[in-house]
């Protein structure tokens, strides 16, 4: 009899092949733009989050340590792909802007972030990825309360 329960084993490891094969895929992108993968991330992040626009927004969304997302910000600006504009709800906040410069960039990365998607859900019928987003919207419900309080 098949499990009804994946083990945490079974999903953490899809997570990272997941994760794998995503950085894999961007990998051709951010050599012709001379960007490092996780540089293009935080740039397609920027774009798809257009609420979360901070490095501290990108810090906790993407789970990247914060050293890490400023080394990127700086490069990225210094590129000029992105500004930093202080925020006009509170001067503390700085707001990252994504510049004329990236419009290729983002396009490119629209392009590679859709092929990725058709990739994933190639032999997977509409119906099977209706479940399968309530089955993630689920997930994500309880790895929030897990994450909250606890097991």
């Amino acid at each position: 009899m098949q499990e009804k329960v994946a083990t945490a084993s079974k999903m953490y490891n899809n997570a990272c092949n997941f994760t794998k094969a995503y950085q894999k895929a961007i990998q051709p992108i951010a050599k012709k733009y001379n960007l490092l993968p996780m540089a293009f991330d935080i740039m397609m992040f920027l774009y798809n989050n257009p609420a979360y626009n901070n490095a501290k927004d990108i810090t906790k969304m993407r789970g990247f340590k914060p050293g890490i997302v400023s080394f990127h910000v700086d490069n990225l600006v210094n590129e000029g792909y992105l500004e930093r504009k202080i925020s006009e709800d509170d001067r503390r906040k700085i707001t990252l802007i994504i510049t004329s410069k990236s419009e290729k960039l983002i396009k490119d990365g629209i392009k590679i972030q859709q092929k990725f998607s058709e990739k994933l859900v190639n032999g997977i019928s509409n119906d099977e990825l209706e479940v399968f987003k309530k089955c993630i919207d689920k997930f994500d419900k309880n790895v929030e309360l897990i994450i909250k309080n606890g097991l």
